[in-house]
């Protein structure tokens, strides 16, 4: 109770104040710097490279772009797809490393499956994806391959969700409700009236749209059948519900539960436009979600009147009893040309008070149109606003807006345009671009999730990393869903952006662990031969751009390999030295897997020199976790050291700075 009552007042604090807030009533190209409450937030310009000061330039803070495949499959053989619904940084992955690139894993969480034809009966997951982030601060423009080695990609695993007694969820849509348990809501773990697919097929299904990853392990989803938010183990088991005011819930016209998304209820949240987005404030334990866009009674049934949503706050600081709801706010979205709302796909937590949003249209790859005209994460703040939580407004006989009219005795929250995906010039640095053609270096159409980390930069101590991922909607001509081949007709890669901003006050609430500098990465040593590493492996070696395997151990490998070789030789005559250089090839194998790392474009007295070499070895080493999606061991002799002539140290110190993980091999009659 005493956390409870805390938590209650704190939040009293942040609201009161001012009456009146300046809104931003239509959407309009990002600024720079905004400033709200005081202070400035910047969505930083960098011109050259790390050490240069940030300048207002032609183009924004946009520093890393990366993909995954359209036609990637998780671990259970499903297509690897939607998973932009929402993300977070798993607790203590995220690190700088000595070469000024930075390591971490995503938690990342997909909707309900291929659902373009109709909803499927898919099973809610998670999956952790590795990254190496490698900022690019330069104003050259890099093509579209070079680009992606900017954010190396590389899938981990998948874990499933279910729900009471091991039920498998489902993503159908629901078309039948389950009774509240016994003991709802007084006690902690008993259900509400939950949305299950039929009575026939009785399994609580889920939309998942948001996700908060908690450091035990455990995670915070939220979905917009409900809308509910939910509490799962670390084992993908249901611990916890979370319902919201009646206000919210969709009701029919006998005040009864309506979980359809095909529909829209009488009152409560739109079809198909639940809880959107989920972020917490980890200092105070205060989970906050938010409506994709207005219920039903406050105008959601039209986009033109749409755009007072909901913020809710709920305290989850102890975990026997049903977390209270401890504060709600009216939150004005911003309006395209046409006065429609464009609506809300994700929030994050700043400050307190102070949050991004992430809204948009529709449009860009795999969209409506090809030309995005708003797809920004902008900021707003609650302080000052009026807390409607246990008031007659979470009664829906009580709108807080009618006609799109906000009611006079509501003050909203402050909203302001500050982080543009869609800006050109920065795009077109990393090989992208908004309008047509629509190909794979169109930006994608439906981008609905971000998350925060650290910069850990002392001269710019406030300089966070914004990470945001796209919901390609399993958009794939070869995909595979609940066991199913389906062709949707249009491959769209799911894209992830990086920024770099400055969020002033929000520090001592994203710390993801540390800011230092950490050797990331496992060399193991062990004496023996090479090609006695374990069958499906990946063998890794350096190599020159010309396509000869002709002296030291190269020669072993194209005696071994010969098919491979001859993969090899063709790649380097079809390209230039200057495409390959940094660059892996990797070349299956029923044996082994071969990397080949072009790290000198010639060999010989031609041979690149030693910093050349080193430089391109970090790119292609990259370019190779990117690559190994089934996550295969690397296994490796000393590269590079042999007639490349480059010290093994020094390769060494690379391999870690890039946290690769790779067995070296040393030959027993090698000192």
């Amino acid at each position: 109770m005493l956390a409870i009552l805390a938590s209650s007042a704190w939040l009293l604090a942040l609201t009161q104040g001012a009456r009146s807030f300046p809104v931003e009533s239509r959407a309009a190209t990002s600024p720079v710097s905004v400033s709200l409450n005081g202070d400035t937030y910047i969505n930083k310009v960098w011109q050259g490279s790390l050490s240069s000061e940030p300048c207002i330039d032609s183009h924004q803070g946009l520093v890393a772009f990366g993909l995954i495949p359209a036609n990637a499959r998780d671990s259970t053989g499903d297509s690897l797809g939607g998973i932009g619904s929402g993300i977070d940084i798993k607790s203590g992955t995220w690190a700088k490393t000595a070469f000024g690139t930075f390591t971490g894993t995503l938690v990342v969480t997909p909707d309900r499956g291929f659902n373009v034809e109709g909803t499927v009966d898919y099973q809610a997951r998670q999956h952790e994806i590795d990254f190496v982030l490698s900022p690019y601060y330069g104003t050259s423009k890099l093509s579209f391959a070079n680009a992606q080695k900017t954010l190396a990609l590389t899938y981990k695993n998948t874990v499933l969700r279910s729900e009471r007694n091991n039920v498998k969820t489902s993503g159908l849509d629901p078309t039948a409700v389950r009774d509240a348990q016994s003991g709802f809501p007084d006690t902690a773990t008993a259900d509400p009236e939950l949305p299950i697919a039929s009575t026939s097929e009785p399994h609580l299904t889920l939309d998942v749209e948001g996700l908060v990853f908690n450091p035990d392990g455990s995670s915070w989803i939220s979905d917009e059948y409900g809308p509910y938010i939910y509490k799962y183990s670390a084992t993908g088991q249901l611990i916890q519900t979370i319902q919201p005011p009646k206000a919210i819930l969709p009701l029919d016209q006998n005040g009864d539960p309506f979980f359809t998304s095909t529909d829209d209820p009488k009152t409560g949240r739109a079809g198909n436009k639940g809880f959107e987005s989920l972020t917490i404030d980890r200092k105070n334990n205060i989970l906050y979600s938010m409506l994709q866009s207005a219920t039903i009674q406050d105008g959601g049934d039209d986009k033109s009147t749409s755009r007072y949503t909901r913020l809710l706050a709920y305290d989850v600081s102890d975990s026997s009893v049903t977390p209270p709801l401890v504060g709600e706010w009216v939150v004005p979205l911003p309006l395209s040309d046409k006065d429609n709302t464009e609506e809300c796909n994700e929030i994050q937590f700043l400050s307190p008070g102070i949050f991004l949003a992430l809204s948009r249209d529709g449009d860009g790859h795999g969209g409506d149109d090809d030309n995005t005209k708003y797809k920004n994460a902008d900021l707003f703040s609650i302080v000052g606003a009026t807390d409607i939580h246990g008031t007659k407004f979470d009664d829906p006989e009580n709108p807080i807006a009618t006609n799109g009219q906000l009611n006079k005795n509501i003050v909203p929250a402050t909203y302001k345009s500050f982080v543009e995906f869609a800006e050109e010039n920065g795009l077109a640095r990393f090989g992208l671009h908004n309008d047509s053609p629509a190909d794979e270096t169109l930006i994608d159409a439906k981008w609905e999730s971000l998350t925060l980390a650290p910069v850990g930069d002392s001269a710019f101590p406030d300089d966070f990393f914004l990470f945001t991922v796209a919901d390609n909607d399993f958009l794939t001509t070869n995909g595979v869903t609940v066991g199913k081949s389906y062709d949707a007709g249009i491959d769209v890669d799911t894209q992830f952006l990086v920024f770099r901003v400055t969020i002033p006050g929000a520090a001592e609430f994203h710390s993801h662990g540390d800011h230092k500098v950490k050797q990331m990465g496992s060399i193991a040593y062990i004496t023996g031969d090479l090609f006695s590493a374990p069958k499906g492996t990946i063998l890794v070696q350096a190599c020159n751009t010309v396509g000869s395997w002709g002296a030291g151990i190269a020669v072993a490998f194209r005696e071994r390999y010969p098919s491979q070789f001859q993969l090899y030789k063709a790649h380097c005559k079809q390209s230039s030295p200057e495409d390959l250089i940094g660059t892996c090839l990797l070349i299956p194998g029923e044996e082994h897997h071969i990397a080949c790392l072009f790290t000198s474009r010639a060999y010989g007295k031609r041979k690149d020199k030693p910093e050349e070499i080193l430089a391109a070895t970090k790119t292609a080493v990259l370019d190779l976790i990117g690559q190994n999606t089934e996550g295969r061991e690397f296994h490796a002799c000393r590269f590079n050291s042999g007639k490349f002539g480059v010290p093994w140290a020094n390769t060494e110190a690379v391999l870690k700075a890039v946290g690769a993980s790779m067995t070296i091999y040393t030959p027993s009659d090698e000192p």
